[in-house]
């Protein structure tokens, strides 16, 4: 959906990594209801583990936020939370993104993980 996500992808696939962009996630909310979120990423990893990605990239807007906080809660709820199995990036103020960055995020955290698990 937006330009730095695909960025993300490339990254991840050059390295190898297995995933699924906005692969449909069932969720409990606090009330037991299910609640149907779409994480960026959803990374499988050699043994089978899985973590989520979440790339933030309109922060500034009230509405994208609050819908970020609620998922965020939805995740913790679930047990989904940094840093067992989620990852967070997020975009800068002004829509900068730092691929140097989540290049090193891959390589020095998903790539060993998906290797030592073998």
């Amino acid at each position: 959906r937006s330009k730095n996500e695909a960025l993300i992808a490339e990254l991840l696939h050059a390295a190898g990594i297995e995933f699924y962009y906005e692969k449909r996630l069932e969720l409990y909310d606090e009330n037991g209801n299910i609640k149907v979120v779409y994480p960026d990423f959803t990374i499988i990893l050699a043994d089978g583990s899985i973590i989520y990605w979440e790339h933030k990239g309109m922060m500034a807007d009230p509405g994208y936020e609050e819908m970020d906080r609620k998922r965020m809660r939805l995740y913790f709820l679930n047990g989904i939370y940094q840093p067992l199995n989620l990852i967070v990036t997020m975009d800068g103020p002004n829509g900068e993104f730092c691929g140097t960055e989540i290049s090193s995020l891959i390589s020095n955290l998903l790539v060993p993980m998906n290797r030592s698990r073998f």
